[in-house]
């Protein structure tokens, strides 16, 4: 803060909106002030200016975020979003279970079918694979890696929030108009309005890559990302997995792989672009 004038001058520092005198900062009498000891803080800041006359000007208040984190954003792999429809009913994973029957007939692309209310919640942290009345297996999917990213990796979940996910619709495009690429931008313009002036990391697994790629060359001068890292990108295509999608063939543990497949397959050509 510059101040000009009859001097001496006399500063003191506030924190809260511009002329909110309730919270003066005890000590910060200097033209500049300094924020030290502290993890996390989302406030606003002004100064107050008094001449030797006992007149006084009021600075701007000043939006200052504090973070021991740069915020990441996670965007999961293919299947890896759970997906409900309305009613809050989930379609996938869902009841994963060895039986002969279809419980994704409503995760259908094919248009001559009825269409379905479908959003992605949350990423799939795990799911059980059972037969009736009897848990087999846990399978855990992101729950590990978003633990260990609390817990050793020091990022936030909840207040003061600096680890974000992006949950989307696997079936459909990754493109940036109405698709996943879309969906990433919405996140980044979200982290950057409680980060201001400060680039983005992220972290994708699988297809959540590609997506970041799209995103990324669609946006190639403003895209607010300082570090992609990739966990099994398949940068060079993923010929097995599209047999699974487009023919219901492989080896996979759980056969309803096969029936997402057979639901999928006749409009899965909407999800490869």
């Amino acid at each position: 803060m510059t101040a000009t004038g009859t001097g001496p001058f006399i500063y003191q520092w506030y924190k809260g909106g511009n002329g909110d005198t309730t919270n003066p900062i005890a000590g910060a009498n200097a033209s500049t002030h300094s924020i030290t000891g502290i993890n996390f803080d989302r406030s606003s800041y002004w100064v107050r200016v008094q001449d030797a006359c006992g007149a006084h000007a009021d600075s701007n208040a000043v939006r200052v975020v504090l973070t021991d984190k740069r915020p990441l954003i996670f965007v999961p792999g293919i299947s890896g979003s759970v997906l409900v429809e309305e009613g809050n009913r989930e379609l996938w994973p869902g009841p994963i279970a060895f039986l002969p029957v279809c419980a994704f007939g409503n995760l259908t692309l094919d248009p001559s079918e009825p269409s379905h209310t479908i959003f992605a919640s949350d990423v799939v942290r795990s799911f059980e694979i059972s037969l009736p009345g009897v848990t087999l297996y846990r399978y855990h999917v992101y729950d590990s890696l978003l633990a260990k990213l609390v817990d050793d990796g020091g990022y936030r979940t909840g207040q003061n929030e600096t680890l974000f996910l992006v949950p989307y619709d696997w079936r459909k495009t990754n493109k940036s108009d109405g698709g996943t690429a879309g969906l990433l931008q919405s996140k980044i313009n979200l982290v950057k309005s409680l980060f201001p002036g400060m680039n983005i990391d992220v972290l994708a697994h699988s297809m959540g890559g590609i997506v970041a790629q799209r995103y990324i060359m669609d946006n190639r001068s403003i895209h607010h990302i300082n570090k992609v890292v990739t966990i099994g990108t398949p940068w060079l295509g993923a010929p097995k997995a599209i047999n699974v999608w487009r023919q219901a063939k492989g080896s996979y543990p759980c056969h309803n792989v096969f029936q997402l497949s057979r639901s999928l397959r006749d409009g899965s050509l909407e999800s490869t672009s």
